[in-house]
């Protein structure tokens, strides 16, 4: 039994290796993606590169800063990635910018 991605909605937190692997597998799958990320410039860099491969109306990118429209963003998923180093050693407390809520 497979799982339909087409036309669901998920946002991505982070623009790394692991985000990038991610993304462009999620966009495949006809996913609609939402990527976030602590540097903006480097999560428009690569949804630059999801463009170039042709996935450019399935994703946009939203500020790590801009709280409400991450908020909705998060809301209005069915899958939220996280591909960040938040939480991982040394910093292992850390939370990343999802609101708790």
């Amino acid at each position: 039994m497979g799982l339909s991605l087409r036309g669901t909605p998920v946002v991505v937190l982070g623009a790394g290796g692991a985000a990038r692997s991610v993304v462009f597998r999620l966009l495949r799958e006809g996913a609609n993606v939402t990527l976030t990320n602590r540097t903006r410039e480097r999560a428009e860099r690569l949804a630059q590169d999801a463009a170039a491969a042709g996935y450019g109306a399935q994703m946009r990118v939203i500020d790590a800063e801009a709280e409400r429209e991450l908020r909705s963003a998060i809301a209005g998923a069915e899958l939220l990635v996280h591909t960040t180093r938040v939480g991982m050693h040394p910093a292992t407390e850390a939370l990343p910018v999802v609101p708790l809520e």
